[in-house]
């Protein structure tokens, strides 16, 4: 009888060792089940941010796109700026340079006519001079004359 109650202590030992075996198996499963949900939920969560960051990079290769044109056009509306300017300044210029001909022109015919009045002048003091010499000596005469 000894060996049968030694049997069943180390039967109910085994059986107790086994429940807890299995208690242990199964809280290892459970932690296990919650392991691979986890894993899931990042597999899953890795998938939303590749494409989240493969949209960003279309956007930011759109927004590139849209720099570059927003850039060529800021150039471009630049250049047309700069040869407007330089259109603008070279129509001011010509106007400038005609109106400093005309002026040149103008002051060119108010030095012939000055040098005409003053060629009138010098004859009309001539002949006044003439005159007035003619007069003196007529005077003169005159007196001797007299």
């Amino acid at each position: 009888m000894a060996t049968d109650t030694a049997a069943r202590e180390g039967l109910i030992d085994a059986l107790r060792d086994l429940g807890v075996a299995q208690a242990e198996r199964n809280a290892f499963e459970m932690r296990l089940g919650a392991a691979d949900g986890r894993i899931s939920e990042l597999v899953a969560d890795n998938a939303r941010l590749r494409r989240r960051a493969a949209e960003a990079a279309q956007d930011s290769t759109a927004a590139r796109g849209e720099l570059a044109v927003a850039l060529a056009q800021l150039s471009s509306a630049m250049e047309e700026g700069r040869q407007k300017g330089a259109a603008d300044a070279a129509a001011e210029a010509s106007q400038l340079t005609q109106a400093t001909m005309k002026k040149v022109r103008d002051l060119a015919a108010a030095r012939r006519e000055n040098a005409k009045l003053k060629a009138t002048i010098d004859r009309l003091t001539a002949s006044l001079d003439e005159a007035s010499t003619a007069r003196q000596r007529g005077w003169r005469r005159e007196l001797a004359r007299s």
